[in-house]
């Protein structure tokens, strides 16, 4: 007969000599004289240190940062055979944590049953520890934006199946969708507020070597220095081809990219408050803009960026390289106004610094022929580029030229 033997351990945790926490595992051993196994296993802990856990992983502080001084409970209820088919529920609770899991162990894989979620609380004091545990010699100043006020990041796994076999990892199956109570921003210097809302995002692939499918949404809000509010909102579908090899290597120099994103109304306002531009930039591009991409990367990509005041089409042609040229001619629309005139026309033709209105937009062609922009390491002066000004009828005040003539 199988004989079964059971098991109870107990134990106190310490830190830095002070009791820190208290373990407990009960599990039965079966047929010890000729193939060993175990089953029933129960653990239980409480108030586990997070610094322990932190120092003992090599986290250098970032556990510790995310979830606080202590989870206050961490159990897993596990039925069947412990190196054959069996069931495993895990629990956490902590200050910051609290995980729901269920999971189903197999000889081939461990499959995450639908419904598993991880919650993780983000606040301002946690994200300021996790900052300084990535940098030591980080400063709250070098942060341009703040978070005011806790926010709440949810992750459930409706699909994961994770080969045992190291080599197949390649076939993991994945599904991940992420939500998030709305995160609130101050700028540091400015009164101005930015808050993220409704955000959510799916991530999808029968085996990580096949396409990887990714939908992003969230909303935008803010106020600029003058309290004015501007909302838009965020849309985004994206594939990613071939991110991972054969190997189960991520390979991003080999993946493509191929996404439908768009922007409806960015705010240009905002933007102008916050880099302190003083009406300039929201000037020359109008108050909001509608931006969008659509397309591969690399391979062909539409991109586009439509405001009051300034508009531009690029159909754009990305090589393996990441070099940028043009399919066609590209072509700007710029209404003249002051500040059109003096920041983009003047390179035209210098007089136009002085042009105040035009009957029609100004139109400016980007030959396809020559033009090139080296994405890799960007840099402004790499770019070629021949732009021909259809100017049409302009009015020109107090000009320099014409009160020389």
């Amino acid at each position: 007969p199988v004989s079964t033997i059971p098991v109870k351990l107990t134990a106190q945790m310490y830190e830095q000599n002070k009791a820190a926490g208290n373990l407990d595992v009960t599990l039965a051993l079966m047929d010890l004289l000729n193939q060993p196994a175990a089953s029933d296993l129960a653990l239980s802990m409480k108030q586990i240190p997070v610094a322990l856990i932190d120092s003992l992983s090599g986290m250098d502080g970032k556990l510790y940062a995310l979830l606080g001084n202590r989870i206050d409970e961490l159990k897993v209820q596990a039925s069947g055979p412990l190196d054959q088919n069996m069931a495993v529920e895990v629990s956490a609770l902590g200050e910051n944590l609290n995980v729901q899991t269920q999971v189903q162990l197999s000889e081939q894989a461990i499959t995450l049953k639908p419904g598993s979620t991880v919650a993780l609380q983000v606040t301002p004091q946690s994200l300021g520890l996790l900052n300084k545990a990535m940098n030591p010699q980080y400063k709250a100043s070098d942060s341009t934006w703040q978070l005011t006020k806790p926010t709440q990041l949810k992750l459930t796994l409706p699909k994961l199946v994770l080969p045992k076999d190291a080599s197949k990892i390649n076939q993991t199956q994945l599904g991940v969708d992420v939500t998030a109570s709305t995160m609130s921003f101050a700028h540091r210097t400015l009164k101005t507020t930015l808050s993220i809302a409704d955000l959510k995002l799916a991530l999808d692939a029968q085996k990580l070597t096949d396409p990887i499918f990714a939908q992003l949404d969230a909303k935008i809000n803010g106020k600029d220095e003058n309290g004015k509010a501007y909302q838009s909102e965020m849309i985004s579908k994206t594939t990613i081809l071939n991110l991972i090899n054969d190997k189960g290597e991520v390979d991003a120099v080999h993946a493509t990219v191929k996404t439908n994103t768009a922007i409806p109304k960015l705010p240009i306002e905002l933007l102008d408050s916050l880099l302190n531009q003083q009406g300039k930039l929201a000037g020359i591009i109008g108050p909001t803009a509608r931006v969008s991409a659509k397309g591969s990367y690399p391979g062909d990509l539409n991109l586009e960026f439509v405001g009051d005041n300034t508009s531009i089409s690029l159909p754009a042609k990305i090589d393996a390289d990441r070099k940028m040229t043009l399919r066609e001619d590209a072509v700007a629309r710029i209404k003249v106004n002051k500040q059109t005139a003096e920041a983009l026309l003047k390179y035209g033709n210098p007089i136009l610094i002085d042009a105040t209105e035009s009957r029609e937009p100004v139109m400016a062609i980007i030959s396809a022929k020559t033009f090139s922009a080296p994405l890799a390491n960007f840099d402004i002066k790499n770019v070629v580029a021949d732009i021909q000004l259809k100017l049409g009828t302009i009015s020109l005040q107090d000009s320099w030229l014409l009160n020389s003539m």
